[in-house]
């Protein structure tokens, strides 16, 4: 499933496919955005884990250098339910970053974000 649209247009509505296994069932998604700002402005953002409050339940992100702790919390009527896992994160300086899961649940988590310089630098691509 995905959806039809360049990213590197001045739209910037981003490109999402979504990875289906035998069952039919998502084992994967990845994206690609427009950012208007510079490569530089972007890794800043990605680095400092700024970015993990706007994902769907992510609590609170803390990094101590090359390990990132997340807590995830979700709401089920009355009741919350909570996680922890930590990731390993390895990189290329303003190019790409990628986190592999070490610890906790859920297992197996793979995060990685790649950058292109767009426009002479005026904009980026992300894609994770």
């Amino acid at each position: 499933m995905s959806t039809k649209h360049d990213p590197a247009s001045d739209d910037a509505s981003p490109t999402l496919k979504v990875r289906l296994g035998k069952d039919g069932r998502p084992i994967g998604a990845s994206a690609v955005a427009r950012i208007e700002h510079p490569v530089a402005r972007v890794w800043a953002v990605v680095t400092d884990m700024g970015y993990a409050r706007y994902l769907p339940m992510v609590h609170r992100v803390h990094r101590s250098g090359d390990h990132v702790t997340f807590d995830l919390k979700f709401k089920v009527g009355f009741l919350s339910a909570g996680f922890q896992f930590t990731a390993h994160a390895t990189y290329e300086a303003e190019r790409w970053l990628e986190l592999r899961w070490t610890a906790g649940e859920p297992r197996d988590i793979r995060l990685r974000f790649s950058l292109t310089s767009i426009d002479e630098g005026r904009a980026c691509l992300v894609e994770g």
